[in-house]
């Protein structure tokens, strides 16, 4: 790879610390305008919080529909630049991206409902008309914060924004 002597290197993989290499920190080790590193990767931990895995809601038609759409993407590591251009930018490419990212929010959606259902939002603020759709219209907590909150943190969140809610229409 031809490079200057003011040129920075970004070498990142998923799973692993990015490291950034500056061409004119190695300038000393060029020989015959060439040079040789070696690079490794730090391992990048995460602490993740608890969590319980449960089937989803999907009926079983569509996850077959899905499960068959995600396993026809071919599995390997890109063991190339080019291919990796061409499933960033080839409109197969962004197709599979495109699909991958709805069934993630599907999953997601899924997930939040679980935590945070009709049901539950009815015995937290007594109003038996209350819907999930209907509260994220006016209370807009995240899904993160919805999934990784603790049973307390979440019924005071919806308490608070409730209240909030009812308060500020009743005034009105």
């Amino acid at each position: 790879m031809d490079v200057r002597y003011n040129d920075s290197l970004l070498f990142s993989h998923l799973g692993y610390k990015p490291y950034k290499l500056r061409i004119s920190d190695y300038a000393h080790k060029i020989e015959n305008n060439s040079l040789q590193l070696k690079i490794i990767l730090s391992a990048k931990s995460y602490a993740l919080n608890e969590m319980t895995v449960r089937s989803g809601d999907f009926t079983v038609n569509e996850k077959k529909y899905y499960d068959n759409i995600l396993r026809s993407v071919p599995q390997y590591t890109i063991g190339s630049p080019i291919t990796a251009l061409y499933y960033e930018f080839s409109k197969k490419g962004k197709s599979l991206k495109k699909l991958g990212e709805l069934y993630d929010n599907l999953l997601l959606e899924e997930a939040v409902q679980r935590k945070l259902s009709d049901e539950t939002l009815r015995k937290i603020t007594g109003d038996q008309k209350i819907t999930l759709q209907i509260f994220r219209e006016y209370c807009k907590l995240n899904d993160f914060f919805i999934l990784s909150s603790n049973d307390y943190e979440l019924f005071e969140a919806v308490s608070r924004c409730y209240k909030e809610h009812t308060e500020y229409y009743i005034s009105k």
